[in-house]
């Protein structure tokens, strides 16, 4: 596997997922300031519009609006963050940045996703 544009941390984080007026429930296992992977009991169409939360343990609410970019045989997919507001951002920026990650890094990173914060 090639370098990855953007940092990935561990993580064991409840994700909620909004599918137009249904809501699933998943664990977040990887995160990036661009996605994240999900284990999850029900399939999700790839390219649809979603909204994801993220409560991660000592950390505020993520919230986005994403799309599933893949699925794997185990009931995991990835997520493509699209749009996050500032606050969102920011939080997932720190929790990322606490797992002793290099800060210098992640800013970088927040350069390339300027696009998506709203």
């Amino acid at each position: 596997m090639g370098t990855r544009a953007f940092t990935r941390v561990n993580a064991s984080t409840k994700a909620t997922i909004c599918l137009g007026n249904q809501t699933v429930h998943g664990i977040a296992t990887n995160v990036s300031l661009q996605g994240l992977y999900v284990r999850i009991q029900r399939h999700i169409p790839l390219h649809h519009p979603i909204r994801v939360m993220l409560v991660p343990q000592q950390s505020e609410q993520i919230q986005a609006d994403a799309e599933v970019v893949w699925l794997d045989q185990s009931g995991g997919m990835g997520i493509q963050i699209n749009r996050i507001d500032v606050n969102s951002f920011v939080n997932l920026r720190n929790f990322i940045a606490r797992q002793q990650v290099d800060f210098n890094d992640i800013m970088m990173e927040t350069y390339k996703m300027i696009d998506c914060i709203n």
